[in-house]
Parts: C-alpha cells; sequence; structure tokens
C-alpha cells in the first residue's frame, strides 16, 4: 500500500475485509477473477472495475489481486467522484488496461516511491475521464475547510460565524458542497495527521495525541475502521508506505516532531479544496 496525503493506492487481494471509509473508492480486477463489493445498499460480484461512494464497504476477492484506489475528501477530485456514484457504479476493465503491468511491479514492491506517486496519479486521471466536470466550491466552504486545516478542533459554531451561517446551515451546505459531513471530513484531517506522525517515525501515543484523539484506543478504532487494518502494520516493515509529500493537515508542530519536520511539510496542499 502506498498512502499518501489525498489517498493510497494498494494492489494485492483482500480478504472479506470491512470498513467505514470517508473516501470514495476505485477497485480494479487485474485478473479477470470474479471479486465482491458489499455496501449497505447492495452486494455485487465484479470482473471489472467498480467505483464505490464513501460509508460501509466490505470487499473480498478470494485471493485474486486486485487494484484498490482510495481518493479521501481533500483530493481535488473527490466531489466530482462522489457525485458521479450513488452505492455502486461498474465500469469496463479495459478502461485501466494500459496501468496493468505497472501495477503489477507495483503489487511485486519492487516500484520506487516516485513511480508509485506517478501511478497513482494516471489510474485517478483515467477515472476522472469517466466522470462529468462539477461546479466550483462555494467560497464559503472552501475558507470553512481552510481554517479547519489550520485550526484544528474549533467548534462548529466558530467556523459558521467565520462564514456569516447558523451552525445547522454550514452543516446542510457543507454536506451538499463536499459530498459528505463535515464531522467526517475533520476525521479524515485527524487520520491524515496521524498518518503525517506515523510517517516521522513519532510514537502510536504520541500519533494519537497529536492527531486530536482521546486515546490510543480510540485512535486505532477509527484508523481500522477507514483503512481496514491496524496503526501498527505501517511500522512494519514495507508493506505499507507512507508518502514524503507535504501533508495538508501539518501547519502546526507537535509534540515529538520538533526535529523531524522539514519545512516542506508546512505548506497546504495546492489541490486541496
Amino acid at each position: 500500500m502506498h498512502l499518501g496525503r489525498n489517498g493510497f493506492l494498494y494492489a494485492g487481494a483482500i480478504d472479506d475485509t470491512t470498513t467505514q471509509r470517508n473516501s470514495v473508492v476505485l477497485c480494479v480486477a487485474l485478473t479477470g477473477h470474479p471479486f465482491t463489493v458489499h455496501t449497505r445498499r447492495e452486494s455485487l460480484a465484479v470482473t471489472d472495475a467498480v467505483l464505490v461512494a464513501p460509508g460501509w464497504l466490505r470487499i473480498d476477492t478470494c485471493g485474486a489481486p486486485v487494484a484498490l484506489l482510495d481518493v479521501c475528501p481533500t483530493d481535488y477530485h473527490f466531489r466530482a467522484l462522489a457525485r458521479a456514484v450513488v452505492g455502486t457504479r461498474v465500469w469496463p476493465c479495459a478502461h485501466f488496461a494500459e496501468l496493468f503491468d505497472d501495477l503489477a511491479s507495483f503489487r511485486s514492491g519492487r516500484m520506487p516511491r516516485g513511480e508509485a506517486d506517478a501511478l497513482h496519479v494516471r489510474v485517478l486521471e483515467l477515472a476522472m475521464q469517466r466522470v462529468p466536470p462539477v461546479p466550483p466550491l462555494d467560497p464559503r466552504i472552501r475558507q470553512v475547510m481552510r481554517r479547519m486545516r489550520e485550526e484544528p478542533g474549533l467548534p462548529v459554531a466558530d467556523l459558521a460565524a467565520a462564514v456569516d451561517l447558523s451552525a445547522d446551515w454550514l452543516r446542510r451546505l457543507f454536506a451538499a458542497e463536499a459530498g459528505l459531513p463535515l464531522g467526517r471530513y475533520e476525521m479524515t484531517l485527524r487520520l491524515q495527521t496521524a498518518a503525517a506522525h506515523l510517517h516521522l517515525g513519532v510514537s502510536l501515543t504520541q500519533v494519537a495525541a497529536n492527531a486530536g484523539f482521546a486515546d490510543l484506543a480510540h485512535f486505532s478504532k477509527f484508523w481500522k475502521l477507514h483503512y481496514g487494518f491496524a496503526p501498527r502494520r505501517a511500522f512494519a516493515g514495507s508493506e505499507v508506505v507512507i508518502d514524503e509529500v507535504p501533508w495538508p493537515c501539518m501547519e502546526t508542530t507537535h509534540p515529538g516532531t520538533e526535529q523531524r519536520a522539514s519545512p516542506g511539510w508546512a505548506r497546504l496542499s495546492a489541490e486541496a479544496p
């Protein structure tokens, strides 16, 4: 798995893993063998590619390899993908066939990190060819997102007041514009903060505190719920590779990271909404 600031790319088998994702997920069969996707709305046997809306998701590939692209709400393309799917949407596998050799190399673990970054982008670009464009994001919601990244933990009332809205109206407008509830966007930012600090080698207890979780158990629960594996696996060998790019959440220095963080980590993503 290659975990970056706006999602992740994975290639391999998935054995009946259940998650509750804030992301849009694209799953592509790499060998033509069927795999099963279960959501709250339906169960689907797939031999092609399937785009899945945010929410409860269980995937079982029965040992067959698939490519999994996770596009989280801080990605510029999330809104278009989220609006293009209600539940699931099946696409022809042939649309992604030009990348199969590269995905096989990625799956083997031989692909350098820079090439994995480029492959992630190419998979996303192909996916975007199949969805219609969306209107620009409401500038009030863009401002709220920026405040949430820069000042984690601000009460909803303060965020709403900054854009001259009531808290209830902000929640409604945020969900309509961003494609998911405000609280789930905030959780995405917390998990990004946690991933950034995992990359820096901070202890799991400190990671949980820096990301705003009440304790390690609370953090581990939400991490596994979203990613499908315990955060300790990020420390285990090279199975999970966390990107070194500047993360949208790294606006402040947290305890234990003062000597590890580079100046680039303080920059906001140019692609962030």
